[in-house]
């Protein structure tokens, strides 16, 4: 017991040696410490999806509130400005954004982005001329559009003269984007003084019988850099002048032909090669009957990357194969020429359209050419892309 007792007291007098010591490395122990603790979050922190959902919401509720987010903050500018694309379909819609536009002019003035749908439901009224001339009135009160999508317009129409005479009349337009129903020659004159300021234009042509090239009206000098052209059952004389009016500086142009008989690529190469040689990106998609390699026939950039494939398709009448049913069978052909981001995007595109329309009859094999700036794991891409369809790559 004594032996512990003296123990312990000499411990006590060696803590109080210690002990000052001790406490005087504390500082300079503590200052070595990494404590991870995190920073508070601030508003420049926030992502962007977040932002845009802030100004959705405030979209549904009252346009004006937009407007005040928008000068909030300068963060906050790009999704306020993109939530103010406004959209209205149907005879109602529109006609009650024209009323706010009319009651309300400084709102118009503001707008920068509209779609604008004029048929949104098979009742009489979405087939009324007065949806024509509702989305004319808004047209009209939004001189300031940068970017406008129209749709659900019937060629040839009352409603088509008055929408797109509205459309010229636009003189900042950068963007402008129709559906696929098409618009008529007529049409495409009324709006033609607008494509002077456009930068990027999504157009289909109506199927109408009269194409004779001197119908076609007089152009603007056309600054458009993105083009995506749509013809169905235009002549080939028709196309070139097209073409020659709206793409003399494009540099991402899309052509889609749907023509029957279908084109052989030996006409096509009368015209094609120079806009594909201009073009940083450039995609075909046709209807053949021709022979899968008689892409041959079309000269292509000796620089450029290029893939293209060819699928079946049958057009004749749902649930029956009649004896002739080759006449009835088409090959939906596709080129796409350029840089691989846009090849490669391109393919991924046409996988997932054959995915959906459930086409049974796939392609089989995939011509391909590597570009100069196409790498190694471009090429491993297109592999796994025609790898995913069972289609084996033919390098040339």
């Amino acid at each position: 017991m004594h032996s512990k007792d003296s123990k312990l007291k000499q411990g006590s007098r060696e803590m109080k040696q210690v002990t000052p010591s001790s406490l005087e490395a504390l500082p300079s122990a503590f200052s070595s410490l990494s404590l991870d603790i995190p920073k508070p979050k601030t508003f420049n922190d926030l992502p962007d999806e977040l932002l845009d959902d802030i100004a959705s919401h405030l979209a549904s509720s009252d346009p004006e509130d937009l407007v005040n987010l928008s000068l909030v903050e300068q963060r906050l500018y790009e999704p306020a400005r993109r939530a103010m694309i406004w959209k209205a379909s149907g005879l109602t819609s529109i006609m009650a954004f024209a009323d706010l536009l009319l009651s309300r002019p400084e709102l118009g003035r503001l707008v920068r982005g509209l779609r604008l749908e004029g048929r949104a439901t098979t009742e009489p009224e979405d087939e009324s001329p007065l949806v024509g001339r509702a989305m004319a009135c808004v047209l009209e009160e939004c001189p300031g559009m940068v970017e406008l999508d129209i749709a659900g317009i019937k060629a040839e129409t009352l409603s088509e003269r008055e929408v797109l005479s509205s459309v010229g009349r636009l003189r900042q337009l950068q963007e402008l984007h129709f559906d696929e129903k098409g618009v008529s020659l007529t049409g495409l004159g009324l709006f033609g003084p607008a494509l002077s300021s456009c930068s990027s234009l999504r157009l289909t042509l109506a199927d109408v019988e009269d194409c004779d090239t001197s119908a076609l009206p007089s152009f603007p000098a056309c600054a458009i850099r993105q083009l995506e052209l749509q013809f169905n059952n235009q002549p080939l004389d028709f196309i070139q002048v097209v073409l020659s009016f709206l793409a003399s500086a494009t540099t991402r142009l899309q052509i889609t032909i749907w023509h029957l008989p279908p084109l052989s690529f030996a006409e096509l190469d009368e015209f094609l090669p120079s806009y594909i040689e201009n073009a940083s990106s450039f995609s075909l998609l046709i209807l053949s009957k021709s022979l899968p390699d008689s892409w041959k026939a079309l000269r292509l950039p000796e620089h450029a990357g290029w893939l293209y494939h060819t699928s079946t398709a049958y057009l004749g009448p749902l649930g029956s194969r009649p004896p002739n049913a080759s006449d009835w069978t088409v090959h939906p052909a596709q080129l796409r020429v350029g840089r691989w981001d846009d090849v490669g995007q391109g393919m991924d595109e046409d996988i997932q359209g054959w995915i959906q329309s459930g086409r049974s009859i796939l392609p089989t094999t995939v011509w391909a050419k590597r570009g100069r700036d196409w790498t190694a794991s471009d090429v491993a891409a297109l592999e796994r892309l025609a790898g995913f369809i069972c289609a084996k790559v033919v390098w040339m």
